[in-house]
């Protein structure tokens, strides 16, 4: 069983009310969605494996289980070019499950309206496949960095790559 834990604090967001229809609709994968609650963010591995992709807004991880999971810091953060965002790995690392992936100031992306739903995402993996097993979270509850969000089962994951 492959665990997903929160990569910060913060309150939870249903996937369906994140305001980006790619992650709202499920078009990229499904998990679930975090705000952050303190301007200043240290973004954690939500689990172990190698870095297969990152930017100073995103990153993805490719467990050895054969899951990506993706952490997409903010909503349309892409257009700050970097700005509040210090990377602490590189794409090819490996990394352990709570170990520094981002530090992330959130003053430039509260300074330019956008919004700080974090989606943490199994990428590509249908919502009704029933793998993905969430840990009962009431919507806006509180969650603190390191909790177990979600449990992606290893019987269903060779299922799904058959």
């Amino acid at each position: 069983m492959v665990t997903v834990i929160a990569p910060l604090s913060g309150t939870m967001v249903p996937l369906d009310q994140v305001p980006d229809d790619v992650f709202s609709q499920g078009l990229v994968g499904w998990g679930t969605a975090m705000r952050p609650t303190t301007p200043h963010v240290n973004v954690i591995a939500p689990v172990t494996g190698r870095v297969s992709t990152i930017f100073p807004h995103a990153f993805a991880l490719d467990t050895p289980d054969g899951v990506q999971i993706l952490v997409h810091l903010g909503i349309d953060t892409i257009s700050l070019h970097g700005d509040g965002f210090t990377l602490h790995h590189n794409q090819g690392d490996t990394v352990t499950q709570g170990e520094l992936m981002i530090t992330w100031d959130t003053t430039p992306a509260l300074a330019a309206g956008l919004d700080l739903a974090c989606p943490i995402l199994a990428v590509q993996h249908p919502r009704d496949a029933l793998y993905l097993e969430n840990v009962p979270r009431d919507p806006h509850q509180p969650v603190t960095q390191g909790v177990p969000l979600f449990h992606i089962d290893k019987p269903s994951l060779s299922t799904m790559q058959e």
